[in-house]
């Protein structure tokens, strides 16, 4: 087991909580997802989530390409309970892209095999960078990368994730912006650990 040393981009944790703390909470609502549950898949939770709500995943496998478009609390209810993707060809991973998209949390989910990273944010455009969101606590096993994070990202917190069995890099970051990358665990994965890559 090879653990990934703090490494830190200039990034004051606080700044994140302070940020989370203002999403807006007069109107946030909890939504479920699962079986007997009102929403029995992420994607139609999501679309009828608002800013500031939490939506928790009950355990279960979930085959579906997940894109957080909102600025919402996305959190399975057991830890590593609420599986993203199985052996299949289907495409599941969960991607935060939209340059709207604010203080996201991604939290506990196990996501497993494919070709893709299993969690992406930023597309590689500067003008589409996600800000101030949390990646944390999630297992990630047998994927091409573990997390990738393409583009400008600002005041984003990837901690406390296992990645495994990984064929390249646990984690990539390729372009520029103030994050922090602390207290992740790499097991049987490619050589690279952190690929830090910068933007053309």
């Amino acid at each position: 087991m090879n653990r990934v040393h703090p490494y830190r981009f200039q990034i004051i944790a606080a700044f994140i909580v302070i940020r989370l703390l203002l999403l807006p909470t007069a109107s946030a609502t909890i939504l479920y997802v699962g079986p007997n549950e009102t929403y029995d898949n992420i994607k139609w939770a999501l679309s009828q989530a608002n800013d500031g709500d939490t939506i928790i995943v009950k355990d279960g496998v979930y085959l579906q390409d997940i894109k957080v478009d909102k600025s919402v609390v996305l959190m399975s209810e057991n830890r590593h309970g609420a599986v993203i993707g199985d052996s299949s060809e289907v495409v599941a991973r969960i991607s935060i892209s939209r340059a709207s998209v604010d203080s996201v949390v991604i939290d506990g989910f196990k996501i497993v095999d494919g070709d893709l990273a299993g969690i992406v944010v930023g597309d590689g455009k500067p003008d589409h960078a996600p800000k101030n969101c949390i990646i944390r606590n999630n297992l990630i096993q047998n994927r091409s990368r573990g997390i990738r994070v393409d583009g400008t990202s600002n005041n984003l917190v990837i901690s406390g994730n296992t990645i495994s069995g990984c064929l390249e890099s646990a984690i990539i970051h390729s372009g520029t912006g103030e994050n922090m990358i602390a207290e992740n665990i790499r097991e049987n994965c490619g050589e690279i650990g952190i690929w830090l890559q910068e933007q053309q």
